[in-house]
């Protein structure tokens, strides 16, 4: 996983090379990102005080947490 400036987290498959998807769910910076040791599900965090957690395989937030 990447985080990127634009609010972006990319996903790339390591052992074919190429890029796997892009999520598009934060405003600002990504500042981290952390898989679950299971492999199916991360973490990321960013500049709009939020903290996703999303299922890799379905593309989508499971859930969100934006600190104030």
């Amino acid at each position: 996983l990447i985080g990127r400036e634009d609010g972006t987290v990319q996903a790339w498959d390591v052992a074919g090379g190429v890029d796997r998807r892009l999520y598009d769910w934060h405003q600002g910076s990504v500042n981290s990102v952390a898989f679950h040791p299971g492999g199916l599900m991360a973490a990321s965090a960013g500049d709009d005080f939020a903290v996703r957690f999303w299922n890799l395989n379905l593309k989508i937030s499971d859930s969100g947490l934006v600190l104030d």
